[in-house]
């Protein structure tokens, strides 16, 4: 494969036509004389009146002439040769958000690959290395000939929820320093447009700007034998759009519910819908448009129990007050046997293997004031308003563990970890506090129960978006085992299980099965995201950046001396020519 480094030089093919003016205008008869007319070959009388065209034909010298101004624009446009199987990789960044999807089957996606194997063919010999820019760049891990382009492309599925093409080009960089060149594959033009475009890099921009109606946001919660599902649809669009919301519950027996929707440009639109206790699955999907990947998610039930809760206070007013705190939400539920959770206002327990709050409650406390120091980081100081609170401090309290909340150097509230759980420590006296009349009280008991409840085995949700990062507790028994993560998109994945909480990254939607020895959940992940379903940025055009001298002299070859050579030896040829002619008129 040859390519130019001085285009410019092309517009040197402009004096072509001017030699050609030159020849027709200036070329005029010279005297001869002769003996006699007789020597004449061919006699032809003038026509005495009139116009009439007479065919001039060029002379041989006339095309070595314009052989010779071939010749000396092609070696000023500087020819460089592919080395091929010397050249550094060629590395193809890939575009592997869900927007690539849209118009198909003319998508972006699809008019990638057939310029992708236009460019294998007219590279052949030459290695590519291949990089999916999804929500976090996957480099393939292994150069691509012809012959393995297909499975490669084969993964280039675009269904995740975003793009991370400039990861992706940083990530080649660093494998080819400065050698390499990138050519990226997306629908969006680059950002700053052509003249920010980096040395080595082309980016060809597939997408059309469009319409789009979708779903961004979808969440459902149950509590209590009530089921409430939402979605929020968007248009992400410059024009009004109409569109039909059907309802289905998959594998129950729910008959499908419809519903036409209409939405201003940039609006956003909240859909809610009560269920019945135990519905299982629900699926919200929008009528057919331009991209149809956003306009379908499912959400499975949020089955997560309340916190089991054991009291165990002497203290009459004191139980009652944690009684109407924990009343308030419907995040425990209180047991007497077999708690994840023990309140107590005795100073020693038997240890559970699970958790413990100790109220130290004594007879007499004095009474601290704002200002409170409160730890900020951590979930039980979540929405804790302690303005004008009056809080009772019993005499001579000493709280172990670590601080979460304080007023001046007395700790008010501590946590104690423990292998098997933890030890949470409170000063609190009632009758000197008004704590327990501000919402502040609910919510600390609230916070504790939903940070409990959170550290259960398994995922604190069922449903998810793509992308997030989902949070896994080990089930006790299964430690030193495997998690096994499958999806009905065929996606599959074994990890090993840690204690503690570990993060899954599921970049891809769908309805996965989590299994971790005995422990088994289901998990759904949705796509739902408004930027990758605003088609308005998307565009067309191919952005080239400057070949830099380093990438140019390890990948090409110099051939400018064979054009060269070739008009020179022209040159002479042209000068014999003519010489010759010189000296048979004299």
């Amino acid at each position: 494969m040859m390519v130019l480094s001085h285009k410019i030089f092309l517009l040197l093919l402009a004096a072509i036509p001017i030699l050609t003016v030159i020849y027709f205008l200036f070329r005029h008869s010279r005297p001869l004389v002769v003996s006699s007319l007789l020597l004449w070959s061919d006699q032809r009388p003038a026509r005495r009146s009139g116009t009439f065209w007479k065919r001039m034909p060029l002379p041989p010298l006339y095309f070595l002439e314009v052989l010779i101004i071939i010749a000396l624009m092609l070696a000023a446009t500087g020819p460089l040769l592919l080395r091929k199987d010397a050249a550094a990789p060629l590395t193809l960044v890939l575009d592997n958000s869900f927007s690539m999807r849209a118009g198909a089957p003319q998508s972006p996606r699809e008019q990638g690959q057939r310029e992708i194997s236009a460019l294998f063919r007219a590279m052949t010999g030459r290695k590519f290395r291949v990089i999916l820019a999804g929500t976090e760049p996957h480099h393939l891990g292994k150069f691509v000939t012809a012959a393995e382009l297909e499975t490669a492309l084969r993964q280039w599925t675009c269904d995740e929820c975003c793009d991370s093409v400039d990861a992706a080009v940083a990530l080649a960089r660093r494998l080819d320093r400065d050698h390499g060149s990138i050519a990226v594959f997306t629908d969006r033009i680059p950002a700053g447009g052509s003249d920010k475009i980096p040395d080595n890099l082309s980016w060809h921009a597939l997408g059309t700007p469009d319409d789009n109606l979708a779903i961004v946001n979808a969440s459902r919660r149950g509590s209590s034998g009530h089921d409430r599902a939402m979605v929020i649809l968007a248009n992400p669009g410059r024009n009004p759009g109409r569109a039909i919301l059907t309802v289905r519950f998959p594998g129950g027996s729910g008959t499908p519910v419809t519903q036409a929707v209409t939405l201003e440009p940039e609006q956003l639109k909240k859909i809610s819908l009560a269920l019945p206790a135990g519905t299982g699955a629900v699926e919200f999907a929008l009528s057919g448009d331009k991209l149809d990947f956003d306009n379908r998610v499912v959400l499975l039930p949020e089955s997560r129990p309340p916190l089991r809760t054991s009291l165990a206070i002497s203290d009459s007013r004191l139980a009652q007050e944690v009684r109407r705190a924990l009343a308030a939400g419907e995040e425990t539920v209180l047991v007497d046997h077999d708690p994840i959770l023990t309140i107590t206002d005795r100073n020693q327990l038997p240890e559970t293997g699970r958790y413990r709050l100790f109220i130290r409650n004594g007879k007499t406390g004095r009474s601290a004031v704002a200002p409170f120091t409160v730890c900020c980081g951590h979930p039980l100081c979540n929405g804790l308003d302690l303005s004008g609170i009056v809080w009772g401090v019993p005499a001579g309290a000493t709280l172990p563990g670590f601080p979460l909340l304080a007023a001046g150097d007395q700790p008010l509230l501590t946590f104690n970890r423990r292998d098997t759980g933890g030890d949470f420590y409170l000063a609190f006296v009632p009758a000197a506090s008004t704590l327990q009349d501000a919402p502040a009280w609910p919510i600390l008991f609230w916070n504790l129960a939903d940070w409990l409840n959170g550290k259960r085995p398994g995922s604190p949700r069922t449903n998810f978006r793509c992308g997030e990062k989902i949070p896994f507790n080990s089930p006790p028994t299964a430690t030193g085992e495997q998690l096994k993560l499958t999806g009905n998109n065929g996606f599959q994945l074994v990890l090993p299980l840690v204690t503690g909480t570990q993060q899954l990254n599921i970049d891809r939607p769908g309805t996965y099965d989590v299994t971790a020895g005995k422990y088994h959940s289901r998990l759904q992940v949705n796509p739902l995201n408004y930027r990758e379903s605003d088609l308005r940025h998307c565009g067309t055009g191919t952005f080239t950046g400057e070949r830099s001298a380093a990438a140019q002299q390890h990948d090409y070859l110099d051939i400018a001396w064979i054009p060269l050579l070739a008009a020179l030896l022209l040159l002479v040829l042209h000068q014999l020519i003519t010489g010759r002619k010189k000296h048979v008129l004299q």
